[in-house]
């Protein structure tokens, strides 16, 4: 299954982001359902809201929400304990705690971001 970082996310949303005709392009080619993690989810709608606004970060929610193809990943204590301690013990010092989340996922999911950093790391992972 796949995942979409929120980079992925923000520049399809936003028809101004830089990313968007790359975003667009990968929008057309992902094998469905896309599963939304919560951190990508949060992440998503707070860089919405503060390069574009409140408006398209709900159109997102909605997108994601109403979306049979899409399947909303949502943590849970377990589940956060173990990001937590990955992000402590093994994450590179320079990923956020929600690329970190996705390094994590990355060991059992497709992970598309336009992130080099977290590109980097995942194809780093994948070679251990």
């Amino acid at each position: 299954m796949i995942i979409l970082d929120s980079s992925v996310w923000v520049a399809y949303m936003n028809e101004l982001d830089n990313q968007h005709a790359a975003a667009a392009k990968v929008m057309t080619e992902v094998i469905l359902p896309v599963v939304v993690p919560e951190y990508i989810m949060v992440e998503t709608c707070t860089v919405l809201t503060a390069k574009a606004n409140k408006e398209l970060a709900v159109f997102f929610l909605n997108f994601i929400s109403d979306n049979n193809n899409c399947d909303i990943l949502f943590s849970n204590e377990v589940w956060a304990r173990r990001v937590i301690n990955f992000f402590k013990t093994e994450a590179p010092a320079t990923l956020s705690f929600p690329d970190t989340a996705l390094l994590y996922l990355a060991r059992d999911y497709t992970v598309i971001t336009f992130d080099k950093q977290l590109a980097r790391a995942i194809k780093k992972l994948a070679t251990k």
